[in-house]
């Protein structure tokens, strides 16, 4: 389904909270899908969406301010664990964090929380027989931190996050 059907790499660059005042600049490029229906939104953050013909869906976003597409599997899994929130806010800047399931339809979702969940990417409602594709798109999706921490009260270096 998947196979041989990306068209280019997409590349951005968002700034990232390490603390009330403290931001960090993060690179990220991933695949694009080239079969796909693509949706993009730009708020506090940039959230990239491609939909698939069988209504599974492969996304990327640094909008913290919105859930992503796994939140109420996300959800479930908090209600049914010892813990009592998603554990992004919890991390350090260099954790990652992958949980993944699937749904009583047995398809299959998946997400990936980068610096304190700041950079989330997953797919869903995948079927058992395309979660290989799938995986490659989360395989090829790079992320770095650029430059050092900045204060934007005084829109210098911040050292301390180094």
């Amino acid at each position: 389904m998947l196979s041989g059907c990306v068209a280019r790499k997409l590349h951005f660059e968002e700034s990232i909270a390490l603390s009330d005042t403290v931001y960090q600049d993060v690179s990220v490029e991933f695949p694009k899908p080239k079969d796909a229906k693509e949706l993009i939104a730009i708020g506090h953050g940039k959230e990239y969406q491609y939909w698939f013909s069988d209504s599974s869906v492969f996304y990327i976003t640094t909008e913290l301010t919105s859930n992503t597409l796994n939140f109420n599997q996300l959800e479930y899994m908090v209600r049914e664990s010892e813990y009592n929130e998603v554990p992004y806010p919890s991390m350090s800047i260099m954790d990652t964090i992958v949980q993944s399931g699937h749904d009583k339809h047995e398809l299959i979702w998946k997400e990936v929380g980068l610096f304190r969940g700041q950079l989330r990417y997953g797919y869903l409602n995948v079927r058992p027989e395309n979660e290989v594709e799938f995986n490659q798109y989360l395989c090829n999706v790079e992320s770095s931190l650029k430059g050092s921490p900045f204060s934007l009260r005084t829109n210098e270096k911040d050292d301390r996050y180094r």
